[in-house]
């Protein structure tokens, strides 16, 4: 199956479609075409029409879409049948100047809505289906924690901490995901003091907090207050109080963000 799938990392750099594409470098002598992973498996796809292949972009909205993906767009509305690769007069070798759009193509893009990256225009919103992926289905993440041979009692400890802490952050949009709980998880089993508390108390610090901000306007305020509870049920006294200072910040300022 990999070599039906393509995963491509979208650069914030991107303002044509040399990334997915290639382009002719003219210092070659002769001139030749810069192929990228991309091109040689959409071409891949048109050479096997009755079969499935899946294209991801990782990280898609690092760029403007409307730039770099453009002949796919226009492709996918229906104005052409083939995806221009270079100009017709160009001199290279094995790389022909158009390809067919491969109907057998599934593109599938990942994008995070933050500071860092672009929103879509509704011409690229007509084109694509949206998926939000919010719920992170924790009881799942230990069962696969256990299987990759990690201590039951620290997945239980480090699990019920982090179980708590998603449901206080989650009515405000500030939970976490697998990645986090991967990672606080691993932090816990490095850990070589004898409190296995202060490692987690560390690693929620670490790994959990620096994502909360905002304003007092919705839910924020309940969950800095749940969750600070949790924390101090749960002994992770350094992630208490910073809750605690960071609510009280809300309260006397209207807006906050772990790093004030």
């Amino acid at each position: 199956m990999k070599r039906h799938y393509q995963e491509t990392a979208v650069l914030p750099d991107w303002t044509d479609p040399t990334g997915l594409l290639g382009f002719v470098n003219p210092l070659a002598n002769p001139p030749a075409y810069q192929e990228t992973e991309t091109l040689r498996f959409l071409m891949a796809a048109d050479s096997q029409r009755d079969q499935p292949f899946f294209l991801c972009l990782d990280e898609m909205n690092l760029a403007r879409v409307e730039h770099y993906f453009a002949p796919f767009l226009s492709a996918m509305e229906g104005r052409s049948t083939r995806l221009s690769i270079h100009a017709a007069g160009d001199v290279v070798e094995n790389v022909p100047t158009t390809v067919p759009w491969p109907r057998n193509l599934v593109i599938v893009g990942t994008v995070n809505m933050d500071e860092t990256t672009h929103p879509f225009s509704d011409k690229v919103l007509d084109r694509a289906f949206t998926f939000e992926f919010w719920d992170v289905d924790l009881p799942g993440w230990r069962k696969r924690a256990l299987a990759k041979g990690a201590a039951p009692e620290l997945v239980g400890r480090v699990g019920d901490a982090l179980e708590a802490l998603y449901a206080a952050l989650y009515p405000a949009r500030r939970h976490f995901g697998y990645r986090a709980c991967d990672e606080v998880l691993a932090f816990c089993q490095a850990f070589a003091g004898p409190d296995p508390a202060v490692a987690l108390d560390a690693a929620v610090l670490a790994k959990v907090l620096p994502k909360i901000r905002g304003d007092g306007g919705g839910a924020l305020p309940k969950a800095l207050e749940e969750a600070r509870a949790v924390c101090s049920a749960h002994a992770l006294k350094t992630s208490a109080d910073r809750l605690a200072r960071m609510a009280e910040q809300l309260r006397a300022q209207g807006v906050v963000r772990f790093w004030s």
